[in-house]
């Protein structure tokens, strides 16, 4: 694995999760695998015979809704969600000596985190149109 792919799987772990996720739904009709790539993650589908095009689409679709219900059911506790990253930004501007610098550290942290949520949440080409070819 190189040093750019090592990284890119610290700063955005969610590319590996998106991919796990379409494994972990595939699994009963399909024999499935994982390849690192350069900057990230592709899932390996191979579907077997008789497999329902409905569970191909939702397979295909499983990180999307996934991320989707996840985000819903967090609403209700942004204000928690709020203080932590305030507290988590506190805690690491202390730790590195400069705790002025706790709302912008918090700020980061809270879009660090958004950033994998998104990365996670959103269908790529094939995601979405399961059934077609690449050029």
């Amino acid at each position: 694995m190189s040093r750019l792919a090592w990284l890119t799987s610290l700063l955005v772990p969610a590319d590996l999760l998106h991919e796990a996720t379409h494994m972990v739904v595939a699994y009963p009709f399909a024999n499935v695998g994982f390849e690192r790539t350069r900057l990230g993650a592709v899932s390996r589908i191979e579907w077997r015979e008789g497999t329902p095009i409905l569970w191909v689409r939702i397979a295909h679709l499983a990180p999307t809704i996934a991320g989707t219900i996840m985000g819903l059911l967090l609403v209700p506790f942004l204000p928690l969600l709020d203080h932590t990253f305030a507290q988590l930004g506190e805690a690491v501007a202390i730790t590195m000596g400069a705790p002025e610098a706790a709302p912008e550290i918090s700020l980061l942290i809270a879009l660090a985190a958004l950033i994998n949520w998104i990365q996670f949440v959103c269908p790529s080409y094939g995601d979405l149109f399961p059934f077609r070819t690449a050029d």
